[in-house]
């Protein structure tokens, strides 16, 4: 009988966290047999105890320590903790007691996985105790852009005027919430697309997942003209809006690792990223995509990508090559099962 793995993981559509969990099933299904689980829906650790024992769980892979973190703390089964990128970069290792929650967590763990070296850092400063389980597994990104046309979705659904065909499109991607800070572009943006650039368009793609926030993030799109907001997209259709773009922006407070940003990088659309750790770790400025530490500095350099003729050609060539060597589905395929196996072996 194959070896019982579960995913554990806050399955919010859209998510980074799904998307994680997604693949790394797809990954494992070969050669073993693998459950998802919203950690949402497990109060605590007991009740993960009973999943794991009703379903003759091997091991537990947890994505993000603290929302998984709270039920694996006393958990029987061997666990490996994926960390998301938000847990340690963001607010949550400054609380006290969440800190104390994934601690907890994190030391009982076999494994803990770090999506770049800027997490491996940051998670080495929390929990140096624990520097012999931390491995280092690239995120792997898979594109498949469908037949989709973003510009007659804005010319039919937004009332965005003129022929699809003149229209230049800035994509920003995100689950709307604080530590993608959306907001932060807005008004800078459509300053500059009333002054002389009004077919070009900032297009923001991704679901509300902080209601507050996005409140805010919806007034503010509706004061700013020459910015879209669409609330979602099938996998495949966003894939075709990113592609359909000049560039593909993030301007993320803190990141692991943007899944967004690797997808416009394997679909040969220029990035243009705010200069945070676990954006910089990933593109080098003016090597493999642009980078900026304020919205002034954003348009900046989106103008650069729009005038100077040879500037696309080389970034786009240089992330290509960067995806197709650190970034590809089999390495993280073959990293995750080489994981599991050796938990496995004890």
């Amino acid at each position: 009988m194959p070896a019982v793995i579960l995913l554990l993981s806050k399955l919010t559509k859209g998510s980074g966290n799904l998307a994680t969990a997604e693949r790394i099933r797809q990954h494992l299904e070969p050669r073993f047999t693998c459950m998802v689980l919203d950690v949402e829906k497990v109060p605590d650790s007991t009740a993960l105890g009973v999943i794991l024992a009703q379903n003759n769980v091997d091991v537990v892979i947890g994505i993000h320590a603290y929302h998984t973190g709270r039920v694996l703390k006393d958990c029987l089964v061997p666990s490996i903790i994926v960390f998301g990128g938000t847990d340690v970069n963001e607010q949550q290792y400054r609380d006290v007691e969440r800190l104390a929650v994934m601690t907890t967590a994190v030391k009982k763990a076999r494994y803990l996985v770090c999506f770049s070296k800027s997490v491996l850092q940051q998670a080495q400063d929390l929990w140096l105790s624990q520097i012999h389980a931390m491995v280092e597994i690239f995120q792997a990104v898979y594109v498949n852009p469908s037949q989709f046309s973003v510009k007659s979705h804005l010319i039919d659904k937004y009332q965005v005027c003129g022929p699809g065909s003149s229209l230049t499109l800035v994509t920003l991607v995100a689950g709307i919430r604080p530590v993608k800070d959306p907001i932060y572009l807005l008004r800078n943006f459509s300053d500059w697309h009333k002054n002389g650039h009004e077919r070009t368009y900032l297009i923001i793609i991704g679901p509300i997942l902080n209601e507050h926030y996005g409140k805010t993030f919806q007034e503010t799109v509706n004061s700013c003209v020459g910015v879209v907001y669409i609330p979602g997209l099938p996998q495949e259709d966003l894939h075709a809006a990113i592609k359909d773009s000049v560039a593909l922006v993030n301007s993320s407070i803190s990141e692991g690792m943007s899944a967004a940003v690797l997808e416009g990088m394997a679909l040969g659309v220029p990035v243009i990223a705010r200069d945070i750790p676990g954006n910089s770790v990933i593109i080098t400025n003016e090597v493999s995509g642009l980078l900026f530490d304020s919205p002034t500095e954003f348009i900046g350099q989106l103008e650069r990508l729009l005038t100077v003729p040879w500037l696309k050609e080389e970034l786009v060539e240089k992330a290509k090559l960067i995806v197709s060597e650190r970034h590809t589905c089999d390495k993280e395929r073959e990293a995750y099962t080489r994981l599991v196996s050796k938990v496995l072996e004890g």
